[in-house]
């Protein structure tokens, strides 16, 4: 079993975008959020340069924007910043 990290994700009007309390200076980019969790868990793995468990959260805010993407294996939900 690998490290365990945190990816957070997050919606702009021009894309999904991710990044990673536990690896600092990695981010992912993607126009959807299946693009960009994808993204982000094959450059984890490449940026930690080891095997990584990911916890992915998402913002249950979407400011409008409808997000469609399957959520069946998220671990961790996050609403403004706090645990849900």
């Amino acid at each position: 079993m690998g490290r365990k990290i945190r990816m957070e994700y997050h919606w702009e009007p021009e894309g999904w975008w991710a990044e990673s309390p536990d690896l600092p200076g990695f981010s992912a980019a993607g126009q959807t959020f299946t693009e960009v969790q994808a993204q982000a868990h094959e450059g984890a793995q490449f940026f930690a340069d080891q095997e990584l468990v990911i916890e992915d959260t998402i913002p249950v805010n979407l400011e409008g924007e409808r997000n469609t993407a399957s959520t069946s294996g998220l671990t961790g939900w996050t609403a403004q910043g706090s645990a849900r």
